[in-house]
């Protein structure tokens, strides 16, 4: 029960308004909380002043023809981290920028968040972005059990 809460924990992105260091992201676990990095994710993120965010839409399996790709969790929680980096990428962003995640998975168990901590850590490798994971009844497309979201922020050169 501790893991799924201090998954569920809310956790803030806070831009930095100084001038230091303004080509780097810091990702934080301060004493005094649970250090989130063993469940693949930051408790905070503090961007710098200088740069441009990106907003990524809502990610989920499908493919170009919008058709759901995977019948289980674990092949849709993959292919939509692999269309989550495609977007990222296409939009001039690396993944090591993304700051924050929010995801929503259907049909909740607690053998799932196994699944998103093990995609998240293959993605993000050790630059952990702060992160939600909603359960909901349902997602937008029959049959679509897992949406992914993110906010890159993309450190001025």
């Amino acid at each position: 029960m501790k893991i799924f809460a201090a998954f569920l924990t809310a956790t803030a992105v806070v831009m930095s308004m100084s001038n230091s260091s303004a080509s780097e992201i810091k990702r934080l676990n301060p004493k005094g909380v649970v250090n989130s990095s063993q469940w693949g994710f930051s408790q905070a993120v503090v961007a710098p002043a200088e740069g441009h965010y990106i907003f990524v839409s809502g990610q989920f399996s499908g493919n170009e023809q919008g058709e759901i790709v995977g019948s289980t969790k674990e092949e849709q929680i993959r292919q939509t981290y692999q269309n989550i980096k495609t977007v990222i990428e296409g939009a001039g962003g690396r993944v090591e920028n993304v700051v924050q995640i929010r995801m929503l998975i259907n049909d909740f168990s607690h053998s799932d968040v196994d699944l998103v901590v093990k995609a998240s850590k293959a993605l993000f490798g050790e630059n952990q972005p702060a992160s939600t994971l909603i359960p909901v009844p349902a997602l937008a497309i029959p049959g679509m059990l897992f949406e992914l979201e993110a906010t890159v922020f993309v450190p001025a050169k």
